[in-house]
């Protein structure tokens, strides 16, 4: 299924939402990219700071086929991998482990970025769990291992030393917005919210810019017309069946 991450805390930076499919495609967005990450005690980022530590995280899982699943908690930690294990423990009663981490250097830019997710089986012994746990625990911080060259693989066969890797795919950025999804879009705001767009843009188009990728659509006032008239259709033959 297409998994969307949401986590609406009460942080500087806003909203952020995050979408992944099986095939590796990924594509993300916050409200305020912004928004200047200090550094704890420890060296590490200081996120919580950042997201907050109240609001909520909401997990949607759409398989293609019927309605998605949506699954919401509190946010408790603002930070990202702790609410995420929290998540799956209490919303989908699945211990894991959730390790993220990045690596940005003074000008801004970062450098380094990965995540590892393990999810216990049913079946698993406690032995098994524990022994697991600890092999977690060595493997330390996952920016650690990625700047010292480590990836997935790595990290992988650590945890699992006589594990087979059957298959693996890059991840890769995708958007797949376009003119048809914004005008889609645009016809869900409803009947008022399309008249105010109409009396914004008496000369020149409005602008919808993808939260996503940044792509900028211009939506001329006879387009906007048309989709009005839609909208006005589609409401009447609602009511009249």
């Amino acid at each position: 299924p297409v998994i969307t991450l949401e986590i609406e805390g009460d942080g500087p930076a806003g909203r952020f939402v995050a979408t992944a499919s099986p095939a590796g495609w990924v594509r993300a967005t916050v409200d305020n990219p912004h928004v200047q990450a200090d550094s704890r005690p420890d060296g590490k980022l200081d996120v919580a700071a950042v997201v907050g530590t109240s609001g909520r995280l909401i997990v949607t899982r759409d398989p293609g086929i019927g309605e998605p699943y949506r699954g919401v908690v509190d946010l408790v930690s603002g930070e990202i991998a702790k609410d995420l294990a929290r998540y799956l423990d209490e919303s989908e009663q699945t211990p894991a482990a959730v390790l993220l981490g990045v690596f940005v250097v003074p000008e801004g830019r970062v450098e380094h970025a990965g995540g590892l997710l393990v999810q216990l089986l049913p079946g698993v012994s406690d032995a098994e769990a524990a022994a697991l746990v600890n092999r977690v625990n060595e493997l330390g911080t996952v920016t650690a291992q990625l700047r010292a060259g480590n990836g997935p693989t790595d990290w992988l066969h650590l945890l699992f030393p006589d594990l087979e890797i059957l298959d693996s795919a890059p991840a890769y950025f995708y958007c797949g917005c376009s003119r048809d999804r914004v005008e889609r879009a645009i016809k869900l705001l409803g009947e008022a919210e399309i008249r105010s767009l109409l009396d914004r843009s008496l000369a020149e188009p409005v602008e919808l810019v993808c939260g996503f990728c940044r792509t900028a659509y211009q939506v001329p006032r006879d387009d906007l017309a048309r989709l009005l008239l839609e909208v006005e259709q589609e409401s009447g033959r609602r009511a009249s069946s």
